[in-house]
């Protein structure tokens, strides 16, 4: 015995609800992110440091280095730059803390950090990590 004659076209109803996948992207991202920090040092290779960075949307970060750069220039260039870290920055993976005298001692010490900081700051707020 043959089966029921279909006649025109079938269209099947699926009735399962399958839920979309979430991506981890957020439209507001978090307050603050970390990045590796290469510290160079005169005697043997860069360290990386792990810094923890504040969130600057895109206007906020334009206006954060346009305001850095035309800010004036001081006899205490060590200072702008601890200034720069310190806006920039809100800790890091070292033994000593987080302070702006540590921060201070830091730039004394290794004169390439304040612009490794700033260029690691700027490019991963920018372009983000590379590789997770």
């Amino acid at each position: 015995m043959a089966g029921p004659t279909v006649s025109g076209p079938v269209f099947f109803h699926q009735t399962e609800n399958k839920m979309a996948k979430k991506s981890l992207l957020s439209i507001a991202p978090k307050s603050e992110f970390t990045a590796q920090v290469a510290i160079t040092n005169p005697d043997r290779e860069p360290e990386l440091v792990e810094f923890t960075f504040k969130y600057r949307d895109r206007e906020a970060l334009d206006k954060w280095a346009t305001d850095l750069s035309s800010a004036p220039k001081t006899d205490d260039a060590i200072g702008s730059d601890v200034k720069m870290v310190m806006d920039c920055a809100t800790g890091w993976e070292l033994a000593d803390d987080f302070t702006e005298s540590n921060v201070r001692q830091l730039l004394v010490m290794h004169p390439a950090a304040a612009i490794n900081v700033y260029q690691t700051y700027i490019r991963t707020s920018r372009i983000g990590r590379e590789k997770n």
